[in-house]
């Protein structure tokens, strides 16, 4: 089952968030839809790459630690479809101790500490979802 948070009726931004970890996805979302955004949640990898097929996100967060495929893995799937934008930002969800190479080998856009502070999923937010990213991503 798919849940989708957000306003109806404004224009915005549908972002996927997936992860195991409850508390990191609350706050997430949290913080997303209070930009004024939609977020659907998936709770494994391969519900979040077959959300991404299916419901054509604008932007992804995925916590490296997931089940059936963690969140390098769903990244590298992504980048190797056909059918998703190869401008889709992916952001991975990352603990204590993370390898930037190999979030630069698996093609994430950037990373974010699930520890972090709230101004920084906003500037990720601005950072990708201008009105050229989104044409991007749609094209």
């Amino acid at each position: 089952m798919i849940e989708v948070v957000g306003d109806e009726g404004h224009n915005m931004a549908r972002v996927l968030v997936s992860g195991d970890s409850a508390a990191v996805l609350d706050v997430l979302c949290a913080e997303i839809t209070g930009e004024g955004h939609e977020v659907i949640e998936a709770y494994d990898g391969q519900q979040a790459y077959e959300f991404a097929l299916s419901e054509r996100p604008d932007m992804m967060f995925l916590q490296v630690a997931m089940p059936v495929f963690d969140g390098y893995e769903t990244c590298q799937m992504l980048r190797q479809d056909p059918d998703i934008p190869a401008g889709l930002p992916v952001i991975l969800v990352v603990g204590a101790e993370v390898d930037p190479r190999k979030i630069e080998k698996v093609g994430a856009t950037d990373m974010l500490a699930a520890c972090h502070e709230v101004y920084e999923v906003r500037d990720l937010l601005a950072a990708h979802l201008t009105p050229d990213a989104l044409t991007d991503v749609e094209a």
